[in-house]
């Protein structure tokens, strides 16, 4: 079984999908963590859109614990694919339609038994076929609040790095941020994200059949 968190920038969907993961002992995938990864490679290793491209149709991705990955032999861990560098880089790694094509199978691959897996286009591209499927969201300013909060970001300045996030996303030409049509919509402003993880387990068990824990 696949659950599908989509959802933009701060909406909550990272946060949810790991609790909703440990509470259903399911593996956990998050997509954007080979994005930035690649990112981190471009900037650090001086590799252009070609050789990414390259990388990404022939490595070996593989999810490390906790919180890294590992493409053929090189490790990469949360503190560098979380610096201000690569969190300015990653909307335009993201955006390379040929790219993007290369990383889709890499990102099926990894699904080797239930998972919850997030991102920007999981229920649309990725796993359309997903049994679950979830859009978080959230209002402009909530999500600006949020990133002020955990990255100590100027409110001004958060607002503005979440608007233009939100205006790459959606507006790209291959897999733009949206909706899966079949996908339930939660607004996550105001609730806890345990609280979140309670709707999408009530949905799991409606939809799916089986009893949640």
């Amino acid at each position: 079984m696949v659950i599908a968190i989509d959802g933009p920038s701060a909406s909550g969907k990272t946060t949810v999908g790991k609790l909703l993961a440990q509470k259903l002992d399911y593996l956990l995938i998050d997509t954007g963590i080979i994005y930035r990864t690649l990112a981190y490679i471009s900037l650090h290793q001086g590799k252009d859109e070609e050789s990414l491209t390259s990388l990404a149709k022939s490595s070996q991705f593989k999810f490390l614990s906790p919180d890294g990955i590992s493409v053929d032999n090189q490790r990469f861990y949360s503190p560098d694919l979380f610096t201000s560098e690569v969190e300015r880089l990653v909307p335009h790694i993201s955006k390379l339609g040929r790219l993007r094509e290369a990383i889709l199978p890499q990102q099926r691959r990894l699904v080797e038994k239930n998972a919850v897996v997030v991102g920007r286009d999981i229920g649309t591209v990725v796993f359309p076929q997903a049994e679950l499927k979830i859009y978080l969201e959230a209002c402009l300013e909530e999500r600006a609040r949020r990133r002020f909060l955990q990255k100590g970001e100027k409110p001004a300045t958060a607002l503005a790095a979440i608007r233009a996030r939100d205006n790459m996303d959606k507006t790209r030409s291959v897999s733009p941020l949206r909706p899966a049509s079949d996908a339930h919509v939660i607004d996550t402003e105001g609730i806890t994200p345990s609280e979140v993880v309670c709707r999408i387990l009530k949905l799991a068990g409606d939809k799916c059949g089986f009893t949640v824990p």
